[in-house]
């Protein structure tokens, strides 16, 4: 995906997280709950085979395609999109707005809300593929008009008209928002020597399985004696791997 990630026409980067890393999890706890339902209906279990390397090319799924189709491969192109128009993030006078206008309803929805009755009009612009063959056209009307607003007087008029929409936020400004709060998005944690420390909530909410923090993340070898005495080592066989600096106990 870093082929494909940073500034048009300028060098590649590294996407500003690590998706690869987490969406393996995700994957990981996917099939443990599979294989679970599996076994509870055959009484069979099974080994489960998961890659970050498949992993990242699962996510890479709508460019594997496109090749596929066309052999294109992908285009730097920002916040943007080389096949969805538009799709990216416009300076206003105040802060970004990402823009997903993914169909020709959000399109509509858009220009509507904005009272761009013009954009509508124009034929070149009534369809995405449209839109992209027009993007050099386009794409500076479009800047110059959220360049013209703060992005509090646009998104007033595009969240409730229903447009796919949203703010380019900070951390900070996300850690302040009343909606992490009400969603519980954001917890704290207290470490010994280190103090509270937050985090992010785990996403999955069940309704008769509240989600709980029992305990804080392990330091590195904090459970590998526990673990060990679990699957039948004794303290003189731990002992003498921790000598044998086999094993690192804390």
């Amino acid at each position: 995906m870093i082929e494909a990630t940073g500034p048009m026409g300028g060098e590649m980067c590294r996407v500003g997280t690590a998706p690869i890393d987490y969406s393996t999890g995700l994957a990981c706890a996917g099939g443990i709950a599979f294989a679970l339902l599996a076994r509870h209906k055959t009484g069979k279990g099974q080994r489960l085979d998961l890659s970050l390397f498949d992993v990242g090319m699962h996510l890479m799924g709508h460019w594997i395609t496109n090749y596929g189709l066309k052999g294109e491969d992908p285009v730097r192109m920002g916040t943007g999109n080389s096949f969805i128009f538009p799709l990216r993030v416009f300076p206003t006078r105040t802060q970004g707005i990402f823009i997903a206008a993914t169909n020709d309803a959000f399109w509509r929805i858009m220009c509507t809300a904005l009272g761009r009755q013009d954009w509508l009009d124009d034929k070149r612009f009534a369809t995405n593929d449209g839109r992209v063959a027009s993007r050099a056209i386009l794409e500076p009307l479009i800047e110059a008009h959220f360049r013209e607003h703060t992005a509090q007087q646009l998104l007033d008029k595009l969240i409730p008209a229903g447009m796919a929409c949203a703010a380019a936020y900070k951390v900070s400004d996300v850690m302040a928002n009343p909606h992490t709060k009400a969603r519980g998005a954001v917890i704290e944690v207290d470490y010994p020597g280190i103090g509270p420390v937050k985090s992010a909530a785990n996403p999955i909410k069940l309704s008769d399985a509240a989600v709980e923090v029992r305990r804080k993340s392990p330091g590195v070898g904090e459970h590998t004696a526990e673990i060990m005495h679990q699957v039948g080592y004794s303290d003189a066989e731990i002992a003498a791997l921790r000598d044998a600096k086999a094993i690192g106990l804390p």
